[in-house]
């Protein structure tokens, strides 16, 4: 047997200290919600319903006197979703939530867009079947906007869990990362300069790869210190391993 041990934040192996990727897959998942034409089922740009506009804001209304979150008739797999006090910005004027999905909902005045949901890692590991949480995603949709809806990613976070790889190992020069900084420093007894390289922070504990506005960008972070320093929040992440 290939025991596991929990050291210094990694799970290392008495027998094998290699690294070894445990566990990959959606981390979370971004959708941009839509009419669609109920014959074709394709896009189409229209309005969110005066009568359901009038129902959320009465829902927001309600949590905004009562100083708590309004649980609404509407439920992802059997989890309720509740209204908040307020919406995000100019463009979401609605937010409903659970510990599954986060719907933003605007009026579709911008090119149609109706709603932006935003499907948590919990969910996406507990059904751990990509196509069958579109499917409830898409038919909680449906029923909340009574018509038939489109979804389209807006993006997606993809994860691979490597045990046995310490951050420490991690050779910081070959990482595009933020905390980097690059200044001249003059060499004593010479008008040389060379270039210096300093970190922010007294311990890196993320590395970025990519500018978080690119298309495609990524970070390498120690996964079992997240679990600690968040309260244990995830900690239902260790079942999983």
């Amino acid at each position: 047997h290939n025991h596991m041990s929990l050291q210094k934040g990694v799970w290392m192996s008495n027998e094998e200290k290699t690294p070894m990727a445990v566990n990959a897959g959606i981390d979370t998942l971004y959708l941009n919600v839509y009419h669609a034409d109920p014959e074709t089922f394709r896009r189409i740009d229209q309005p969110l319903d005066d009568t359901l506009q009038a129902l959320f804001t009465d829902l927001q209304q309600q949590a905004k006197l009562t100083r708590q979150d309004v649980e609404t008739p509407w439920s992802l797999d059997e989890q309720p979703l509740s209204m908040l006090s307020h919406g995000s910005g100019k463009q979401w004027l609605w937010i409903l939530h659970n510990d599954f999905i986060n719907v933003q909902i605007g009026n579709g005045d911008y090119r149609g867009l109706i709603a932006h949901m935003r499907v948590s890692s919990e969910y996406l590991w507990r059904v751990n079947a990509l196509h069958r949480v579109l499917g409830l995603v898409n038919k909680l949709a449906n029923t909340l906007f009574a018509h038939e809806m489109v979804l389209v990613p807006s993006a997606v976070d993809l994860c691979t869990d490597v045990a046995n790889w310490s951050m420490s190992t991690i050779a910081h020069q070959a990482v595009v990362a933020r905390a980097r900084k690059h200044r001249s420093k003059f060499e004593e007894e010479s008008l040389y300069v060379s270039g210096e390289e300093t970190w922010n922070g007294r311990k890196l504990g993320t590395l970025y790869v990519g500018m978080r506005t690119s298309p495609v960008h990524g970070k390498l972070y120690d996964k079992l210190k997240e679990i600690k320093d968040g309260g244990n929040r995830k900690s239902w992440f260790l079942d999983i391993y």
